[in-house]
């Protein structure tokens, strides 16, 4: 049954559109709008009796293959891509490459098993229906669970992404260039766009966010390309084997490649939904052949050594602030989103009556015609302030009580990545899919998964937070809430001042 024009309501749903980390959906909707197509969110009539093919399974009106491609690709190339240096220097050339071809497979293997499932559970608008379809209530609430603590994990890691950014534009500043003061910049900053409490009024910056990581890394490989190999470059075919760093390496891996929690709601947008096999080919290749040079470069020409982000891994000078800047600001955009769909949430689960004010539009009528009156807005207003910033202060407060990038991705993949990929495609599709879909082949692949998903689990979270340990008490490194500014530097303060005037520009 539809609730409005571009809404289908899902019998039992509860807070929905659970994995819209991206924007989704008001995203797909301006892709529509651009390309002519507003038609309402309907599947196509088919006659059940007459024809099982599955191709003719879609919406009308709906977004293409390639139009889902493109917001993937933008989800994919993020965030996780400037860990895989790093993670290529713990395991060594053999077999850093060979868990990123693995973890490449392993994200084929999930895009092609949510597209079964969404073709077997048409209705589905969100993962947790899926869930819902195969194991009821628990299903659903369990997967929410897991698709909101996967985005507070995403959030925190952006958080200490934009502080290092930050340490970057302002190295060489005093106090400023510090981690703490950095984070607290960001917190500070992002608590204002968070209030518009809209998604579609950031959505549409997800292109921007794309393109600012795109231009950080072309900058990145020109100054390696320039600058040529590090004077103490070393690198190695494989790092001696160590359960602990191995497994925390291999679950960055994942975590790059973790783009599977929007599948769903792609899907169920698309004109034709069985097409999205197209769309998982084509992106898992293409982050691949993405995550293999940046990787590959980041570790040739600064070595074993390398620690951090890839954009924080070169001396800094002017263009190494612009490049900062722009991680900044596709983190800043992703950050908003992220937050948005975690506020509403929390405030659905812990503060219902205040949720009742947020399902209200403020440019609606009221049912008497008016407009809401301010008293109204203000309690709607209130609340979210209180939950974004307490969410914020959290955020701040994990990433500098764990100021470790690499250990902290890795952290997140292992806890919460390996199951998105791995687990709840292999359960749901043992549950949903027919028996004439589930072959032995197919059957055998989910009962290989999942005990592959908890192993994954398991090593990657003791190797993430044995590392965590070691820097915690490895006296070279700074401790957390410390200042740890950048030593390597060049011209600070004027590079600084014209990055932090750019920013002033953008915001």
């Amino acid at each position: 049954m539809c609730d409005g024009p571009n809404h289908m309501e899902v019998p039992g749903e509860f807070l929905p559109h659970v994995f819209d980390d991206k924007g989704v959906e008001n995203f797909v909707r301006q892709i529509e709008d651009m390309a002519g197509n507003s038609e309402s969110y309907v599947l196509h009539d088919e006659d059940k009796n007459a024809s099982k093919e599955t191709s003719l399974i879609g919406v009308a009106g709906g977004t293409e293959w390639w139009q889902s491609l493109l917001i993937i690709l933008a989800s994919l190339v993020g965030v996780g891509v400037l860990s895989l240096p790093e993670a290529i220097a713990t395991l060594g050339w053999v077999p850093g490459l060979i868990a990123l071809m693995l973890c490449a497979f392993a994200s084929l293997w999930s895009g092609h098993m949510y597209t079964r499932l969404v073709l077997a559970v048409p209705h589905a608008r969100v993962l947790a229906d899926v869930a819902d379809a195969a194991y009821g209530k628990p299903g659903r609430i369990a997967t929410m669970v897991l698709g909101y603590t996967y985005i507070a994990g995403v959030g925190v890691v952006y958080h200490l992404t934009a502080s290092k950014a930050l340490q970057q534009i302002f190295a060489g500043v005093p106090i400023l260039e510090c981690q703490p003061t950095s984070g607290l910049m960001f917190a500070i900053v992002m608590i204002f766009p968070l209030q518009a409490q809209s998604m579609h009024a950031v959505s549409c910056l997800s292109v921007i966010g794309t393109a600012t990581i795109a231009v950080a890394l072309i900058i990145v490989a020109i100054k390696l390309v320039v600058a040529g190999p590090a004077k103490d470059a070393e690198t190695v075919l494989m790092e001696p084997f160590s359960l602990q760093h191995w497994a925390a390496g291999v679950t960055c891996c994942v975590f790059a490649f973790a783009g599977q929690a929007i599948f769903v709601e792609l899907m169920s947008r698309q004109r034709e939904y069985a097409s999205f096999k197209r769309t998982v080919n084509i992106s898992s290749i293409s982050a691949f052949l993405v995550y293999v040079i940046c990787a590959s470069a980041g570790y040739a020409y600064v070595g074993r050594e390398i620690s951090g982000p890839l954009t924080s891994a070169l001396p800094v000078d002017f263009w190494m602030r612009v490049t900062n800047a722009c991680v900044f600001i596709h983190v800043a955009i992703s950050y908003v989103i992220e937050m948005n769909v975690l506020t509403d949430a929390m405030l659905r689960l812990v503060w219902p009556s205040a949720w009742d004010y947020q399902s209200l539009d403020t440019t609606s009528p009221s049912e008497n015609g008016d407009h809401l009156d301010s008293n109204m807005l203000l309690a709607r207003r209130f609340p979210w302030f209180i939950m974004s910033a307490a969410l914020i202060a959290g955020a701040y407060i994990l990433e500098s009580s764990i100021p470790f990038f690499s250990q902290l991705v890795s952290l997140a993949g292992a806890l919460q990545a390996t199951h998105i990929m791995l687990t709840l495609p292999a359960l749901c599709a043992l549950r949903v899919l027919p028996s004439e879909q589930l072959s032995i082949s197919l059957r055998w692949q989910c009962y290989l998964a999942i005990p592959l998903a908890i192993l994954a689990m398991t090593l990657g979270t003791y190797g993430a937070i044995e590392d965590i340990i070691d820097a915690l008490m490895d006296v070279t490194q700074h401790p957390p809430w410390a200042c740890a500014a950048p030593v390597r530097y060049a011209r600070p303060r004027g590079g600084a001042l014209v990055v932090f005037s750019f920013l002033v520009l953008v915001v």
